[in-house]
């Protein structure tokens, strides 16, 4: 039993307990026997003290002492277990008080109305956001970042119940954790970092970026999960795709670009890549001066962040390679800390560059496949295409062995992921101001599965650019972009391929001015 217990159940026996205490002892009672028969056995003593010492109606039915202790301590139980009983259902209605404060937000509406700056205090009670993103910070220290439409009540400085909508807590690494209550579960944290999102029909959604959170299902069963784990949480808890992009993580700030809800953190510019032939022999050294750059292509974060978040790419092929250059702004260049030897599937957590590549040359472009549903109710079936010929590329470089690192994936079913394996070569160069890097990389037709079929000059298919960004520890993720989309397709790249951009691939290099253009605007 912990102090805490041992306090909450005295203020509770004393009468003293606040709806914010009762809230928390609930929920230390719910998913824990040690703290239950802890709280039994203080709550019993009271009883019976109660029925010794305590004033009665009317005199007691003389009787032998040691009967009358026994039924008086069997009562005690039974009154404490009634007690017990009520604290694990008890769900309060919220103290009108402040436990939270808003410390930022992005095109938030309401649903009352109200406009909220930064620093206004949230008192207890329910907050619905119809759309936009809220950044909230809780007395304890966790930090929650609500992603409209949602629905949450805020139960206390250390305590929350989203109804409905998603939302990603940063929980505090000291005090005494921070529980989080859907409609299907409990998830209990300290120190951690994970996404919930609950469905319409009240199913949750529960990914893990950083530490271990403990998952009960309220209809039965309970979980640890650790980094890179996601569930959904029902009738049982049954494990799902681990998706970084599924939730809303940050907000803007002066050391990440700007999020905007559901999109990216910038307006896609292009929808093509425009693939040369190499000239000849490519050396892979980061240095591109040995590159022919006439299909290269600008994209950046919207102001104020584009100066130091940008991307400027370029592909080239040849009869066994594809080549793969960019140049990235970047304010933490080349600090990832995520090992290739990991092995949890976070590889773009420390920053990088990522791909989304088919070189099915009878898909074409645009692509039909799709990927896993976020929900059962997403997609008509669970069934994700397999195509060998579509490939998910993640190239980061590991500061403490630095080493340029690949990972790789197949299909819209993510199978057969590898990471630094045979048939790539890869170099990273960092500014001289040390506000950015060159990455350059060989990827073999083989480890494509295309050596018997390789894409050829005047083979339109399709391709994606991503770059993620990480903070100054190289552990964090913050933020990314993402180019080259198919503008007449909504949707996020990881499920539906038809999202993804041309890849034209030109039977002669150095393009001419006006090639390269980016979709006009509406």
């Amino acid at each position: 039993m912990t102090d805490e217990v041992r306090r909450l159940a005295q203020a509770h026996c004393d009468g003293t307990l606040s709806r914010g205490d009762a809230a928390r002892l609930s929920v230390l009672l719910r998913d824990s026997p040690e703290n239950q028969r802890a709280f039994l056995e203080i709550t019993a003593v009271h009883a019976r003290l109660q029925a010794e010492f305590g004033p009665v109606a009317a005199p007691p039915v003389a009787r032998p002492r040691s009967v009358r202790r026994v039924r008086y301590f069997a009562g005690g139980l039974a009154a404490a277990a009634a007690v017990l009983a009520a604290v694990l259902v008890f769900r309060p209605e919220p103290e009108r008080v402040p436990v939270a404060v808003l410390t930022n937000s992005s095109a938030a509406q309401w649903h009352d109305g109200a406009a909220r700056a930064p620093g206004t205090p949230l008192p207890a009670g329910r907050v619905a956001l119809d759309a936009g993103v809220a950044e909230i910070a809780f007395r304890d220290g966790t930090v929650a970042v609500v992603e409209g439409p949602a629905e949450i009540d805020l139960v206390s400085a250390s305590a929350a119940f989203l109804h409905v909508g998603q939302v990603v807590v940063r929980a505090a690494a000291g005090g005494p954790g921070f529980a989080l209550e859907t409609p299907t579960a409990r998830v209990a944290e300290r120190g951690t970092e994970c996404g919930v999102r609950v469905e319409a029909a009240g199913e949750t959604i529960l990914q893990v970026y950083d530490g271990e959170v403990l998952a009960t299902g309220k209809g039965g069963g309970a979980e640890t999960l650790g980094t890179g784990r996601a569930v959904r949480v029902a009738g049982g808890i049954e494990p799902v795709p681990f998706w970084p992009e599924r939730f809303v993580r940050v907000l803007p700030a002066k050391d990440n670009p700007a999020g905007r809800g559901t999109l990216p953190y910038n307006r896609a510019a292009f929808d093509t890549v425009h693939i040369v032939p190499a000239r000849g022999p490519v050396r892979i050294d980061a240095d591109l001066a040995d590159w022919d750059l006439s299909g290269q292509f600008h994209a950046a974060c919207d102001p104020p962040y584009g100066g130091n978040h940008a991307l400027d790419a370029a592909m080239m092929y040849d009869a066994t390679h594809l080549y793969v250059s960019a140049r990235v702004r970047d304010p933490f260049p080349m600090r990832s800390q995520v090992s290739p030897r990991d092995g949890r599937d976070l590889y773009g957590g420390g920053g990088g560059v990522a791909l989304r590549l088919s070189t099915d040359r009878a898909a074409g472009w645009p692509l039909a496949a799709e990927g896993l549903p976020t929900t059962r109710r997403a997609l008509p079936t669970d069934r994700a295409d397999p195509n060998d010929k579509l490939a998910f590329l993640m190239l980061w470089f590991h500061q403490p062995s630095r080493e340029a690192c690949l990972h790789v994936r197949y299909g819209m079913d993510f199978h057969g992921g590898r990471v630094n394996p045979p048939g790539y070569r890869g170099a990273f160069r960092e500014d001289a101001d040390g506000r950015g890097y060159t990455l350059e990389y060989a990827l073999s037709w083989e480890l494509l599965h295309a050596a018997a079929d390789p894409p050829r000059a005047g083979d339109v298919l399709a391709a994606t650019w991503l770059v993620h960004w990480a903070n100054e520890s190289g552990r964090v993720w913050k933020g990314q972009l993402i180019d080259v989309t198919n503008p007449r397709e909504t949707g996020w790249n990881f499920q539906r391929a038809a999202t993804w951009g041309r890849a034209v691939y030109h039977p002669l290099g150095d393009l001419p001015p006006g090639t390269v253009v980016p979709v006009p605007t509406p």
